[in-house]
């Protein structure tokens, strides 16, 4: 197993993700999208990184809904729903949730 990625590198990942989505382009999204999670695979139990994967399926959310990929976004969702179940106490990962939900509509 390899060690824990570094949080600077998996937040700058999610900034690449909320820039390409404003351009709109998606591949780029996806891509990155897989990055982060093939980088974070064997740590989904760690908090912080729990944290970084549901505020980046949130931030996936916004280019998703507006190329019309309904069923991506509900799987989005379903991951953060996933992560808010094992740490239903953190405010933030309630606040994550609130935000994903609110870039549905």
């Amino acid at each position: 197993m390899s060690g824990k990625p570094s949080t600077a590198n998996l937040k700058a990942l999610m900034k690449a993700i909320i820039a390409h989505g404003k351009t709109g382009n998606m591949r780029a999204v996806v891509q990155t999208l897989n990055e982060i999670e093939k980088d974070t695979k064997h740590h989904k139990s760690d908090f912080e990184i729990q944290l970084i994967l549901a505020e980046t399926y949130r931030h996936a959310l916004e280019p998703f809904g507006v190329a019309k990929k309904y069923k991506d976004s509900e799987q989005m969702i379903v991951k953060i729903e996933t992560i808010l179940k094992a740490r239903s106490n953190s405010e933030d990962l309630q606040e994550i949730y609130s935000e994903a939900l609110n870039a549905l509509v």
